[in-house]
């Protein structure tokens, strides 16, 4: 006959705290009760055996009989530690494991004994994917939580592109680019071609993609217009890549709209045009450099991590609207001019703008809206009238920000028109605002973080989520003034 005890497990206590043993411990013969402290009443009876001091049945008839140390009934009619079958599973207490293997119950032991939506037998459970073969190009990604995921970059996916929505883009949508590649055909991955303006033609409304090979291309200027694409907009991922210009006129061209990343541009009169008074623009991870001039916008522009160096100006913002986080221009003859053909609306933080020979750091002649969280230094020639770090003829906004021109004389104004709060701007003195040096590591030499005990640090209340080179912010209690959040 089959005897079952429920048995109610109370909690240990501090040897100070109890005044009796344990009721629910067995022991199983005189010596072991004295090592436990318990008398030998506590020996089991009634065809019960004590197993891990506790009484469990001396035959089974199922894994109920058992206990948590010997949890399986075996086909002797004994509770065993291991299972040898998969009846025998989950074992005593439950589980969703039903199969057994190498004496424990587990999930799966293979891809087979698994489904949707976890159809992937991985380490003995089932997930929705071990690696990201498992997932599909919608959520190519598998990730640390064996869940399939958006794709990051464009180097998680096979196509090499991934699109804005996080999936990866068929390659059959893709024009695909090398510099050893040759102008015609269809410009695919096996047969790439040359020059953006031949891959221009290429595209469509289905296949807007460009994917360009690491390395430099020798690209004398392309003009990207409606009548040399059927696409409304394209997008060009430049994998680093770099386009050199030999052009006296305007290199590039885009009156469509157009995304570019991760390419740099040079060379030409100037170097990227974006014309397009109606369409969109979004640059991400773009240099331009080494031409007559930088950028010029028109439209609805978005940049981030945008740098500009060895030209005049580093951006034109003619029309439209220009939003930019990460803008890094330096070396430059005029900085940032905002507003000219019609007005323009900004929005710029991060921006640092240093070394700016002749014209002002910003030149403000028709704009609205916001700078904030910025750096500008040495602007102008100190014998240069123009040369102010921000000459505003419309009443823009600068906030929380350091303008800082040393090589200007004391007696000449930093800003001229602006809207200034909360921000650092000298040596002159400007009404409102502190001229306490901002404490450079190193201006000559174009290191313009700041130093510990810098007057910038912890002196506002809100300003972006990191600063001009990615640092997360605020790093104390408040955050830093200026481009840079100082890190101790």
């Amino acid at each position: 006959m089959t005897n079952r005890l429920s048995i109610v497990l109370l909690l240990a206590c501090a040897p100070a705290a109890c005044t009796k043993p344990n009721p629910a411990l067995c022991c199983t013969d005189a010596a072991n009760c004295a090592s436990l402290g318990i008398s030998t009443d506590h020996m089991c009876t009634d065809g019960l055996v004590c197993i891990a001091n506790s009484c469990v049945a001396e035959t089974c008839s199922s894994n109920t009989d058992c206990n948590a140390q010997l949890p399986f009934c075996a086909s002797t009619g004994l509770c065993e530690a291991a299972c040898e079958t998969n009846a025998e599973c989950p074992g005593f207490g439950g589980s969703d494991d039903a199969i057994c293997s190498n004496g424990s119950c587990v999930q799966c032991v293979m891809n087979s004994d698994c489904a949707a939506p976890t159809p992937v037998c991985d380490a003995n459970v089932c997930v929705q994917c071990a690696t990201n073969a498992d997932c599909s190009a919608a959520a190519p990604i598998c990730a640390a939580n064996n869940m399939c995921a958006n794709c990051g970059s464009d180097g998680d996916c096979a196509s090499n592109v991934c699109g804005a929505n996080g999936s990866c883009v068929d390659p059959a949508d893709i024009v695909y680019l090398d510099p050893g590649g040759t102008d015609g055909g269809s410009c695919t991955s096996a047969a790439p071609c040359r020059t953006i303006a031949y891959a221009a033609t290429q595209t469509n409304q289905t296949r807007q993609f460009l994917s360009l090979t690491m390395g430099t291309y020798n690209e004398s200027s392309f003009n990207i217009t409606s009548t040399t694409t059927a696409a409304t907009s394209i997008e060009i991922h430049g994998h680093g890549a770099g386009l050199v210009s030999t052009a006296d006129g305007p290199a590039y061209d885009i009156a469509i709209g157009v995304t570019i990343r991760d390419l740099s541009m040079s060379g030409g009169g100037h170097v990227l045009s974006l014309d397009g008074t109606s369409e969109t623009y979004d640059l991400q991870n773009v240099t331009i450099s080494n031409g007559g001039g930088g950028l010029i916008t028109n439209g609805t522009v978005t940049a981030k991590n945008l740098t500009i160096f060895d030209v005049a100006p580093a951006i034109f913002v003619q029309s439209g609207s220009f939003s930019g986080d990460r803008i890094v221009a330096h070396d430059v003859s005029l900085g940032i001019e905002l507003g000219g053909v019609d007005q323009a609306s900004v929005q710029i933080t991060n921006a640092l703008v240093y070394n700016v020979t002749q014209g002002p750091g910003f030149d403000v002649e028709n704009a609205t809206g916001t700078v904030a969280s910025s750096t500008v230094a040495n602007t102008g020639d100190p014998g240069n009238p123009g040369g102010l770090a921000f000459n505003c003829k419309t009443p823009l906004t600068v906030r929380s920000s350091i303008l800082w021109t040393p090589g200007f004389a004391t007696s000449r104004p930093v800003v001229s028109g602006c809207n200034v709060a909360t921000s650092i701007a000298g040596p002159t003195t400007l009404t409102g605002v502190t001229n306490a040096d901002p404490m450079f590591v190193n201006a000559a030499m174009g290191d313009f973080h700041i130093q510990a005990g810098s007057p910038a640090i912890d002196q506002v209340n809100t300003g972006p989520a990191d600063d001009f080179e990615g640092d997360a912010r605020p790093q104390g209690m408040r955050y830093d003034i200026g481009a840079d959040e100082f890190k101790p």
